[in-house]
């Protein structure tokens, strides 16, 4: 049972996912959990999981990395950004434990990856690899993806790669890989239930790391409606506005957050990276 997260780097060093935001069960993010685990169990080569800046796609990879663990099969997390072809079949061997030389070849990257995708088929056994910021990959990474596509071609192979790309940028893959895409998942906002559970668990956190035994503020309706609406519902930003607010509510002694206490943290934010 192995489960390996790869740091973006030459030396491509085990990592763990603990750099990804905290999950939160919701509908949407659901869902693409859901689609993502239909493509491992039907052995479905490709999917491809789309979503813009701050929607979750790491944290959604982080989570299906844990959830593959819990079941046996082999996963390995690699960040594309910044990568070379020989730094991401680097770390791509490392993750499947076929402990390559620093110095080895992208020819020998290329056998030991097959032989080890091979010895997956022969076991019966799932190789799960999940790259991040596909968008964002080398032109010869992305030729790289390419073939490793086209690797195991067997009816019975066990590989299934899951990409995760800026919707905005993801014709940048190209047509040889988009057109291997067996299932697309499209990431779609928080709604306003997500924000409040949200906000509830950051509420105990804070609570927890003031030594509280309870909250000693709350959100307003109509702080948690603009919450909302400054973000879109987008996760990233719905993390950082009720963080910013929770600052200043302890800063001011607030004993409420309301709705221009919200504004004002998003205007200390600024706009959306």
């Amino acid at each position: 049972m192995t489960a390996t997260f790869v740091e973006a780097s030459p030396a491509a060093r085990a990592q763990d996912c603990g750099a990804a935001a905290p999950f939160l069960e919701s509908e949407a993010h659901g869902e693409v959990l859901a689609r993502m685990r239909y493509l491992v169990d039907e052995r479905m080569r490709l999917g491809l999981a789309l979503g813009p800046p701050g929607s979750g796609k790491t944290t959604l990879l982080a989570k299906f990395r844990q959830d593959l663990q819990t079941q046996g099969a082999t996963a390995v997390y690699v960040r594309l950004l910044g990568l070379g072809l020989p730094e991401a079949l680097l770390a791509t061997a490392v993750g499947l434990h076929v402990s390559p030389s620093r110095d080895a070849s992208c020819a020998e990257l290329w056998r030991r990856i097959a032989d080890r995708l091979a010895e997956h088929r022969h076991q019966r056994t799932s190789a799960v690899l999940l790259f991040d910021d596909a968008d964002a990959a080398a032109e010869d990474v992305l030729l790289g993806l390419a073939r490793l596509l086209e690797l195991e071609p067997s009816p019975e192979a066990r590989l299934t790669v899951v990409l995760a790309a800026d919707s905005s940028r993801a014709v940048r893959l190209g047509r040889r890989i988009l057109d291997r895409v067996g299932l697309r998942m499209d990431i779609d906002p928080w709604q306003r239930d997500d924000v409040q559970r949200w906000i509830q668990t950051a509420l105990a956190r804070d609570c927890r790391q003031r030594n509280l035994s309870q909250p000693d503020c709350s959100f307003t309706p109509d702080a948690v409606e603009t919450v909302m609406q400054r973000s879109g519902g987008n996760p990233r930003c719905v993390v950082q506005l009720v963080g910013w607010s929770l600052v200043a509510a302890t800063g001011l002694e607030l004993t409420q957050i309301d709705d221009e206490t919200v504004a004002a943290a998003a205007e200390e934010l600024g706009p959306p990276a």
